[in-house]
Formats: structure tokens, C-alpha cells, sequence
């Protein structure tokens, strides 16, 4: 193992746990403090609150899984958690950015001169925004598992395949991943991981 990925190790150690736990406590505290019956009949809290249960399901995903790929542990390289890893890494950051722009777009509206934008500014208009947005988010996600299945999509299928722990070996293959696809060229492997 190489220095850096020996670093990486031990920084993921404590890193994650501590990212875990502010993550954690800082999304229920916001729910909890939305959730006030003077703060709730505010539409925009609303959209906070659906931000926070992403930003939690998003922690409860991403930090284990890079916890266990420390120790081998690769659910990723199954056929569900194949599918299932890149799908939830794109959807829940997707719908947790989504809902700060609806958050956005409502404080928008409420300050607006024009009656008809204030009027977009109800708690009606943030759940049905809410429901709309979160199926919007999974329908795009859907396109990665459909590219996934698809055989001429080379570079998303090789992410579900384990990659060997050796460097070198890790170079190469992603050399071949990178040439097949005609992403990039060797110059930047090179730059990347050095002239070795």
C-alpha cells in the first residue's frame, strides 16, 4: 500500500465517525426547531425539513459504506448495492439541493411586489413541490440503473467490479477504463498519479 492510500485509512477513521455524528445531530436539531408550531406554518421550513431528512438518509448511507470499504467490506460489488450504491449517491445529494433551491425560490416569492408570485408562497405549493421534486430526482435516477444494464456503457459497469488494492494494478485498470472511453488521455494519469 502506498503512503497516501495509508493516510486516507487513517484519516477515514476519525473523520467519518465525526462527520457521522455533526451530520446527525445537526439535521435533528433543524427538524426539531422547524417542527414549531409558529415555524411550521411557514412554507419554507417545509422545504428545510425535507432537506434535512435527504442530508440524514445521505449520512446514513455515504458514511458506513466508506467506513466498510476500509475493511473490505464492499457491498457495492453485489448485484443489488451495484445498482443500488450510484443511484442513492446521485438522488438524495440531488434531492437535498433540490429542496435549498424550492427553499430559495420560495423566500422568492414571499418577498415578491407581484401578488401572483406571493401566492406561490403556501405550505400547499411546498408539499406538492416536495412530492413533484423527490419524483423527479428518483425518475433521473433510473437513467443510471438503465446505464448500468446497458453493455455499450463500459465505464458504469466497471464500477461495480473491485478494483485490486495494488496500485499499480489500480493504475492500469483505470488506464484501460479512462482509454476505452476516450475521457482523457495518458498525459493526465500521468499528472494525476505521477511519472512512476
Amino acid at each position: 500500500m502506498s503512503t497516501l492510500t495509508e493516510r486516507v485509512d487513517q484519516t477515514s477513521i476519525y473523520v467519518q465517525p465525526i462527520l457521522f455524528i455533526l451530520t446527525m445531530i445537526t439535521n435533528i436539531l433543524n427538524i426539531c426547531i422547524l417542527r414549531d408550531r409558529t415555524l411550521r406554518s411557514l412554507p419554507c421550513s417545509h422545504y428545510f425539513i425535507s432537506y434535512s431528512v435527504s442530508s440524514i438518509l445521505n449520512t446514513c448511507f455515504l458514511c458506513p459504506t466508506q467506513s466498510l470499504r476500509r475493511y473490505n467490506i464492499l457491498w457495492i460489488n453485489t448485484s443489488v448495492g451495484c445498482k443500488l450504491n450510484p443511484f442513492l449517491l446521485f438522488v438524495l445529494p440531488l434531492q437535498a439541493s433540490l429542496m435549498l433551491i424550492l427553499a430559495s425560490f420560495d423566500r422568492f416569492c414571499s418577498s415578491s411586489m407581484s401578488v401572483k408570485l406571493r401566492s406561490m408562497s403556501n405550505i400547499r405549493v411546498a408539499r406538492w413541490s416536495i412530492i413533484l421534486g423527490s419524483l423527479v430526482c428518483a425518475r433521473d435516477g433510473t437513467d443510471i440503473l438503465k446505464a448500468i444494464k446497458d453493455d455499450s456503457n463500459r465505464y458504469l459497469r466497471s464500477l461495480c467490479l473491485h478494483i485490486p488494492t495494488d496500485d499499480n494494478v489500480m493504475i492500469e485498470k483505470l488506464k484501460q477504463m479512462i482509454n476505452s472511453e476516450n475521457l482523457l488521455n495518458d498525459f493526465t494519469i500521468k499528472i494525476c498519479y505521477g511519472n512512476d
